[in-house]
């Protein structure tokens, strides 16, 4: 499941052109996170983002902080959790856009909006 900033019920709306920490744990059958090999957890032996689906409105005002993080290109490891900092400047304002990360083991979608 994807985790805080992005609300993992699509309700998330961020500024475009901000930066969007996208963070999410993978866990062992003991619960343990699993990291920080990325092959053992994403089924391209590496972590990326794929924009899968955009629609136009969103489902509020801007309702999260504003980042200016550098952009990834791939997921890293940290504190026991992956993390991947979005650029949201080549998405178009006023959508909302579905993501998808591709693991070993499924896939997790998440939602933001763009105002």
């Amino acid at each position: 499941m994807i985790l805080p900033p992005i609300n993992a019920n699509g309700t998330s709306v961020f500024k475009q052109g901000s930066t969007v920490p996208v963070k999410f744990t993978v866990c062992d059958a003991n619960g343990n996170p699993i990291g920080p090999d990325p092959s053992a957890v994403f089924a391209t032996g590496y972590g990326s983002v794929t924009l899968i689906n955009t629609v136009r409105g969103t489902v509020d005002n801007i309702n999260e902080t504003t980042y200016t993080d550098i952009p990834d290109s791939a997921f890293r490891w940290s504190t026991n959790q992956w993390i991947f900092n979005l650029s949201t400047s080549n998405l178009t304002k006023g959508t909302t856009d579905t993501f998808r990360i591709i693991l070993r083991s499924g896939y997790i979608e998440f939602t933001v909006g763009l105002k």
